[in-house]
């Protein structure tokens, strides 16, 4: 859906210019995304500046992923959703940016899926990630300013460095992953699943959700409640699957979490095809 770079600091603003090359140099490299939409922001007195790289609206269904209002950005990374009550998910607003220039209290805390956003400003800076950290964040010291970006590869090109973190190979070369989720390169470091991270002026926040003991036991089979995890599951899937002009797609084998998922969808009402894959021919 879009790559992103987030400076925050003096400087932010010449920064980012440089970071926009790199940005350009991935995409041409990696092909990533089909002749993306490209853009670069910077907040009124340059403190925050961005960069990214987004699929073409036609391609999200018209939806655009980034907006600006009042000398703030907003930008929508990835596929969240927003728990309501009663186990409901909003799927259609956690797509919309401007969902996200109000108080970080009011989405933070109800914020899931897959996904991140973004919000900045000269004063204040917050990017939240999914409580799974399914949607994996990154951050990095360059040019004399912070960074933040879905993809390790370019803050990797924006710090100018390939020394290689050893622990993180050895994970990677031993067991097929890095065991702590940093990537390889030790200038660029992953952020722990579901920060919330708040930067104003020279002062770093993080804060994480923290699961209540009685909800730790329930996933290890006390008190565990069947009907509401499914009632959760449908909810989740139902929220999903509510983006308005773009298809969902998902592969699904004979294993037990392909089977639930599918009941899950079913539960919810979604209109589906099913499609069988194999060898050409087959």
């Amino acid at each position: 859906m879009i790559v992103f770079a987030v400076a925050y600091g003096r400087g932010a603003r010449e920064a980012a210019r440089a970071a926009a090359t790199h940005r350009d140099g991935l995409m041409g490299e990696c092909g990533l995304l089909d002749r993306p939409v490209t853009g670069r922001w910077a907040s009124p007195a340059g403190r925050a500046a961005v960069v990214w790289a987004a699929h073409r609206p036609e391609q999200l269904g018209g939806a655009d992923p980034v907006t600006t209002q009042n000398g703030r950005l907003a930008l929508v990374a990835g596929r969240p959703i927003l728990w309501e009550a009663d186990d409901r998910a909003d799927g259609r607003s956690a797509i919309d940016p401007a969902t996200y220039l109000g108080p970080p209290g009011d989405w933070a805390p109800r914020l899931d899926g897959r996904g991140a956003v973004l919000v900045a400003g000269d004063g204040r800076l917050d990017l939240v990630g999914d409580p799974a950290g399914a949607y994996p964040l990154f951050e990095a010291r360059a040019a004399g300013v912070r960074w933040y970006s879905g993809s390790a590869e370019l803050l990797c090109r924006i710090c100018g460095s390939r020394t290689v973190d050893e622990t993180a190979l050895a994970g990677m070369l031993g067991g097929g992953w890095p065991l702590g989720g940093d990537p390889v390169w030790a200038a660029v470091r992953r952020l722990p699943a579901g920060t919330q991270l708040t930067l104003e002026g020279d002062r770093r926040t993080t804060r994480q959700p923290v699961m209540a003991a009685a909800a730790t036991a329930r996933l290890d089979g006390a008190g565990w409640d069947a009907e509401r995890a499914a009632a959760v599951l449908v909810g989740a899937v139902r929220a999903l699957a509510d983006w308005p002009g773009r298809p969902s797609v998902v592969p699904v084998t004979g294993g037990r979490d392909s089977r639930v998922i599918l009941a899950a969808a079913l539960a919810a009402g979604i209109p589906f095809t099913a499609a069988t894959g194999g060898a050409p021919g087959e």
